[in-house]
């Protein structure tokens, strides 16, 4: 014959066991255990972290003796600031059926998304600025920046600097802001990304040539040493 006899749990409890990490059983005056701490991931944008912002998170729950799941919402608060990884703790907001266990923490971790734009460095920002030739050279004119919250910057180059693709500049108190104080806030690093143009008119290569530094001389034929090899090469693509 079947049966559990001896004591054993039926498959429910089995389960039930797996589910909330524990003993399952009530009555007999003992103390119900909690369910497993429920873990959910949230992908928040980082925009939603610079300014902060109301989440909605939908999920399965269990709360009835029948242990069967039924949708659920809870409103997730982002604050302004937030790290990334940050975890949101819902106490007591967790799974649970009356009389056999009680409600554990409900826990809901923020995981960044990426950005078209911006890269997050702690409380820092960076972002790329395409720079027409022109203005590299010349290092005058403005730089216009759409930031995470809508706000135009225009940054002022120093005039007669040279950008390199090297030249990374830093514009102080535009970074993130430090949660629980969101009037501190990081810094904006601004990478330079020279624009080139695609051809130049004869007398614009004229005027280049007269400002500019000579070609690069090989150091093997300046020495007095065999003239170098010349292979072909062609445009290439390594995307």
């Amino acid at each position: 014959g079947g049966g559990n006899g001896g004591g054993g749990e039926s498959l429910q409890e089995a389960l039930l066991r797996s589910f909330f990490g524990g003993a399952v059983g009530g009555g007999g005056g003992s103390m119900l255990p909690r369910s497993k701490e429920a873990v959910h991931v949230l992908e928040v944008t980082l925009e939603e972290l610079y300014k902060g912002a109301e989440k909605t998170l939908s999920f399965d729950k269990i709360d009835s003796p029948r242990a069967s799941r039924k949708p659920a919402t809870m409103t997730v608060h982002v604050d302004a600031g937030a790290p990334d990884g940050h975890k949101v703790v819902f106490k007591e907001g967790g799974d649970f059926i009356p009389g056999r266990c009680l409600p554990g923490n409900r826990v809901v971790v923020l995981e960044r998304a990426p950005h078209a734009r911006f890269e997050r460095k702690g409380r820092d920002l960076l972002t790329v600025v395409n720079l027409p030739l022109l203005q590299c050279l010349a290092g005058a004119g403005k730089v216009y920046i759409e930031h995470l919250d809508g706000r135009h910057l225009a940054a002022e180059l120093p005039a007669g600097r040279v950008i390199t693709p090297d030249t990374v500049m830093k514009i102080e108190g535009e970074g993130m802001p430090v949660r629980g104080s969101p009037f501190d806030k990081g810094d904006l690093y601004l990478r330079f990304r020279p624009v080139f143009p695609e051809s130049m008119p004869p007398e614009a290569l004229d005027g280049l040539r007269s400002v500019l530094p000579p070609p690069a001389v090989s150091q093997t034929t300046a020495a007095g040493h065999e003239e170098p090899e010349e292979p072909s090469w062609h445009d290439a693509d390594l995307s």
